[in-house]
């Protein structure tokens, strides 16, 4: 009843007429009213294109700025817009309308500003600063989801929704993100197989290495007049040739093998039982 008793205190030229309680039938007007009004709500969100998640908190400040709007704006039955009837003068109009949503780039007012920082930030237009002059405007910042009053922006006539698109990275650079990963766990893996080969061939050639010391060590004591196969191959190893296990093989089993002539070959012979016989030889000896 406050709002009837300080009406009714400046004269304002308002009818009140009261319903009963929970009988919405009686209240007809008011209730087309919200309807019409919450249709608007919807049709200005969607075309400026705020998500279901972005609606619960912008939507107050789109039925604001409906609700000005509704009240500068004459009917075909009245000549007089209804601020205009209510207070008797015309409203004080912005510079220029714009449209729910649309991006403008606001000029940042910081006191102190990097030489590489952006002098603007991109925020959404959400209605007019009825208490300040009239060519001050309401924008949204999206980042810190408050509102900053200002008339030092650039508009890009782009709505919220085509500006997301813009913004947004085409098809083209997610697929190259794509190949670039594939590219990049490629490499990885070629990586890790080249050092798995790397050290598969250290090993070969480790143990290549040790069975080629081995089989020089034998040849050198089988080098004699009788055996110039194993004299040649010896030859080949201290000129620093390669040379294959199955030519050692051959150089050790096909020849005649001569027996050994000092204590030292005899005790540390290859084939274990004729190490064993000769040891045994030796000690009767």
């Amino acid at each position: 009843m406050k709002f009837y008793d300080a009406c009714c205190a400046k004269g304002c030229s308002i009818k009140f007429e009261f319903s009963g309680p929970r009988t919405p039938q009686q209240n007809g007007k008011v209730e087309r009213k919200f309807q019409t009004f919450y249709g608007r709500i919807r049709a200005v969100l969607n075309h400026a294109g705020f998500e279901n998640g972005e609606r619960s908190g912008i939507w107050a400040e789109c039925a604001r700025t409906i609700t000005f709007l509704s009240n500068i704006t004459a009917s075909k039955t009245k000549e007089k817009c209804p601020y205009h009837l209510l207070f008797g003068s015309k409203p004080k109009l912005p510079s220029s309308l714009r449209i729910f949503g649309e991006i403008g780039v606001v000029t940042t007012k910081d006191n102190v500003q990097g030489k590489l920082k952006n002098r603007g930030t991109a925020c959404n237009f959400v209605g007019y600063s009825v208490d300040h002059a009239y060519d001050v405007y309401r924008m949204f910042n999206p980042n810190t989801k408050g509102i900053i009053h200002s008339r030092d922006m650039v508009w890009l006539g782009k709505s919220y929704e085509n500006w997301m698109i813009s913004n947004a990275p085409s098809k083209e650079e997610y697929d190259d993100d794509d190949d670039d990963d594939d590219d990049y766990i490629q490499t990885i893996a070629t990586i890790n197989q080249d050092a798995d080969n790397q050290e598969s061939i250290q090993i070969i050639q480790d143990k290549d290495q040790s069975i080629k010391s081995k089989v020089y060590r034998q040849l050198k004591q089988l080098e004699s007049s009788f055996d110039p196969e194993a004299s040649k191959i010896v030859k080949d190893i201290e000129l620093g040739r390669d040379i294959i296990l199955d030519q050692a093989n051959i150089a050790l089993f096909s020849g005649n093998i001569v027996e050994p002539t000092t204590f030292d070959q005899a005790w540390n012979h290859a084939d274990l039982k004729d190490q064993d016989n000769w040891s045994t030889q030796s000690r009767k000896s």
